[in-house]
């Protein structure tokens, strides 16, 4: 221990023969190197800052752009639910098979763009797939009664589908502004 309290006796006997030999031009380089040395790690601290507050505002800017996806996918759905809506209109007033299936293919075109949107679970996915499906299949069956004389699909039954689909669209829908 006697060693320790020698060393440090050492550096200030040192440090005090150091403090008088310095001419004022030593002096102000020592202040010059501790004013940098504060300074750089000044910018460090702010280095790590200005990261952090990049971080948190490339967050925001993602948390922004996923809401507003959610919120043009919602649109978009209640676009389709309205041609849905049109089409069992057209079904019932016996519109021409013609018009009805070019209906069918804008609805389907629709909900194939939609089914691309990242927000939507696997159950969602799974039912656009279905629908899509549904109105491949209408579609397809309508424009072979119209270029044969095939028999054309039952409006009814038609309908009935597409009004069960509504339903699970209108729930994803709501899953969608509920996110929000």
């Amino acid at each position: 221990m006697t060693d320790f309290f020698t060393f440090i006796s050492m550096l200030c006997v040192q440090g005090l023969f150091l403090v008088k030999t310095l001419s004022p031009s030593d002096w102000i380089s020592v202040a010059g190197v501790v004013v940098s040395l504060v300074g750089f790690a000044v910018t460090i601290y702010g280095v790590f800052r200005s990261k952090s507050a990049a971080d948190a505002a490339k967050y925001a800017a993602d948390n922004t752009r996923k809401s507003l996806e959610r919120y043009d996918a919602s649109i978009e759905l209640r676009k389709v639910l309205e041609s849905v809506q049109e089409i069992i209109r057209m079904n019932r007033n016996n519109m021409e098979w013609a018009v009805v299936a070019d209906r069918y293919s804008v609805v389907r075109q629709s909900v194939v763009a939609l089914s691309l949107f990242s927000g939507f679970d696997d159950d969602d996915k799974t039912q656009m797939v279905s629908f899509i499906s549904h109105l491949d299949h209408i579609q397809e069956r309508a424009e072979t009664s119209i270029h044969t004389n095939a028999t054309a699909p039952s409006r009814a039954k038609a309908n009935s589908e597409l009004r069960t689909r509504m339903m699970a669209l209108s729930v994803i829908n709501d899953k969608l502004q509920r996110s929000h």
